[in-house]
């Protein structure tokens, strides 16, 4: 893991960085890219961030984000939908529901996921998906089989939520770069060049505040997000 993570100075992004991961750090903030999952093989489950823990945090503590309950039915959607991965044990080892959190099973400092979530506006999982870590060619039908309605329906989940363009009042012309705020999440997302913006939430009522420098804030409340 070579990407940097919450603990990383923001003076020092790209130092020390192999260039697979620098390009892949390019390409993701280029792109308005809303939700990801990184494929690995080796176990069965679904691992949502944070990855990484702070040292003196105890042992098997999970690091859960501010959008934890997202991440949470994110994770399972894709474990419910695969052929075994809701019904552990798998590969020997038990995760409830399939799912877990990074920082709880394996902490791992500058995973993709987390730098994902904290440096653009994508929301990743990593989706162990075979008990065989090079599964043979003979067998990849069968993979594929497991994990297809799985991929589907967490493809889907990328319409969740609210979305919208930010635009002047006047001119109509786009706001790049704006940030849109859900209250009471502290995690904020920003438009594109095109003032497009998506955010991942589950059904509920919400207030979002959208801001740009050099120009007033706007909030709209008592925003519904329905199933």
């Amino acid at each position: 893991s070579n990407f940097p993570g919450t603990e990383t100075d923001l003076t020092k992004m790209t130092v020390g960085r192999e260039p697979e991961t620098l390009a892949i750090m390019k390409w993701s903030v280029l792109n308005p890219f809303v939700l990801s999952a990184s494929l690995h093989g080796g176990l069965v489950v679904v691992v949502y961030p944070y990855d990484y823990r702070s040292p003196d945090a105890p042992m098997d503590s999970p690091n859960l984000t501010p959008d934890d309950d997202v991440f949470r039915h994110l994770a399972g959607t894709y474990a419910r939908k695969h052929s075994d991965m809701f019904r552990s044990p798998q590969c020997q080892e038990y995760f409830d529901g399939g799912i877990t959190n990074g920082a709880e099973w394996i902490p791992v400092s500058g995973s993709m996921q987390d730098f994902s979530y904290i440096y653009t506006n994508c929301y990743e999982v990593t989706l162990e998906i075979s008990c065989c870590k090079y599964p043979m060619a003979n067998t990849l039908v069968s993979e594929w089989e497991k994990n297809k309605n799985a991929l589907l329906s967490y493809m889907e989940q990328v319409h969740m939520g609210v979305k919208g363009v930010v635009k002047e009042f006047r001119t109509g012309k786009a706001i790049a770069k704006a940030t849109v705020i859900v209250q009471g999440i502290d995690h904020n997302i920003t438009t594109t060049e095109r003032g497009e913006f998506w955010r991942l939430l589950l059904p509920g009522q919400y207030s979002l505040i959208v801001s740009s420098p050099g120009y007033e804030s706007t909030v709209r409340r008592n925003i519904t997000v329905m199933t």
